[in-house]
């Protein structure tokens, strides 16, 4: 028995930095697993306790559950977590050799969504690697990621009204797995997010190949590779697949070359896996978040059905311009915001300024954006898009021009996008959706989507 609420029931592993053991929580008789550290270093206690501080804050459902901490009779830290069973990404390389582009892919988004917490929180995980991935399941999710292990966890910045921290690692001492630790964690360069990203890229590249990129004969040898300016050259398994371009981004040596943050990436793996994805509207909020795309790809499909369907049915009577405007200050009136962000139809009283890609790149731009690129296609009889994708120091996000039937019904649509700003005209709608790079509380990140979709949406408004 462990502090009298813990009954021990069996070790499941153990190594140099301690053993963990499945224990059942009294008396909720909930079972649990218990992580105790044999400290061999000076430092050991203070490092676990902030592991135990870190890793409470998380509360992701892709990062392990830690429900209490304290100390063992003799001395030792305890850290109590949810109980997994399944096997490490690590295992499961070794035993099923390389994965499909596509299981690598959403085994590498669901990552990237618990660091998007880690991130927002200013916590940096510092060792990502396939045995730190833990891959569960739940009814309805056969492969389940969690991420393990923010013992070497860093905050880039102190919270609000917290205390300083002592210094816990060394002038010069290096943090991490030497496989998997980018260029600048080798040097003991400042670090920030990307080093989590450039990790995630090289377990993404195990997965497709089953082997490790940088390996070596010696520790030395792999640190030198990885602090070489020199590319590595990807296995034949990565290069020609739908991972490719994610993995290039994400291992460029250059930190400022790499994504910025684990949103853009991930807005790049599920662009990468969308032609084999089925759109799920519970799961569209989660999407917009990390990447404006997905939500545009729903509405396209939305405006796709409409356009098939209005062509074997007459034509509705619609309101007038004028009575959409009156109906939105029924709205105001009744105590709603005409503008919020859920009442997609009162934006339909302010006008884009132009329809046009080249006045959109221009606004952009003006407003300190990069257009990263812009994509034309036909996603649907009589629909004509233009994807315009921009990223700025604070804002990401797409904007969408289509050209469609006239004569179509698009109020559903319209519904279906409420996460964006809509502007429309005979024939012609311009789509805003945009998402926030700043770290912030979970709380927080709604309202920074918005902003920043709401900043670019006034911009290219009249």
């Amino acid at each position: 028995m462990l502090v009298g609420r813990y009954r021990i029931e069996q070790l499941i592993g153990a190594g140099s930095y301690g053993a963990v053991y499945r224990a059942v929580q009294l008396p909720l008789g909930r079972e649990v697993a218990i992580k105790v550290v044999c400290t061999r270093y000076d430092d050991g206690v203070a490092r676990f306790e902030r592991e135990a501080a870190i890793a409470q804050r998380l509360e992701h459902p892709h990062t392990v559950r830690v429900y209490d901490h304290g100390t063992t009779p003799s001395g030792l830290p305890f850290l109590v977590l949810e109980l997994l069973r399944g096997r490490s990404l690590e295992r499961v390389i070794a035993e099923e050799g390389p994965r499909s582009a596509d299981s690598a892919l959403q085994i590498t988004a669901q990552i990237l969504k618990s660091l998007m917490e880690a991130h927002a929180l200013g916590i940096i995980h510092r060792d990502i690697k396939p045995a730190n991935v833990f891959i569960t399941s739940h009814p309805g999710e056969p492969t389940f990621v969690k991420l393990l292990d923010f013992g070497l966890a860093k905050e880039l910045t102190a919270r609000s009204g917290s205390k300083p921290q002592a210094a816990l690692t060394r002038v010069g001492e290096v943090m991490g797995t030497p496989s998997y630790m980018s260029p600048e964690q080798v040097t003991g360069s400042a670090l920030s997010a990307s080093c989590d990203l450039y990790a995630v890229g090289l377990v993404l590249v195990e997965m497709l190949s089953a082997k490790t990129l940088f390996d070596g004969p010696s520790v030395l040898a792999i640190a030198m590779a990885q602090a070489s300016p020199k590319p590595a050259q990807l296995p034949p398994e990565v290069v020609g697949s739908l991972a490719e371009p994610v993995v290039r981004r994400a291992i460029e040596k250059r930190a400022d070359k790499r994504y910025a943050t684990a949103a853009e990436m991930l807005a790049d793996v599920e662009r990468a896996l969308r032609p084999r994805m089925k759109t799920k509207s519970s799961s569209r909020r989660t999407m917009v978040l990390a990447s404006a795309g997905l939500l545009v790809a729903a509405l396209l499909g939305a405006l796709g059905a409409v356009v098939l369907a209005g062509a074997g049915r007459r034509e509705r009577p619609r309101k007038p311009a004028a009575a959409l405007d009156d109906a939105a200050d029924a709205e105001a009136s009744a105590g709603r915001r005409p503008d919020d962000q859920r009442q997609v139809r009162g934006w339909r009283n302010r006008r884009a300024r132009s329809f046009r890609r080249v006045d959109v790149e221009a606004v952009a731009r003006r407003e300190g954006f990069e257009v990263l690129h812009a994509h034309s296609s036909s996603t649907a009889p009589n629909i004509k898009t233009i994807s315009i994708t921009l990223r700025g120091s604070a804002c990401a996000g797409t904007v969408m021009i289509l050209e469609f039937d006239p004569q179509a019904d698009l109020a559903s649509a319209f519904e279906s996008g409420k996460e964006g700003r809509v502007f429309v005209e005979h024939g012609r709608l311009l789509y805003v959706a945009m998402y926030s790079q700043v770290p912030a509380s979970i709380a927080a990140l709604e309202a920074a989507h918005a902003a920043c979709t709401d900043a670019m949406a006034l911009a290219l408004s009249n």
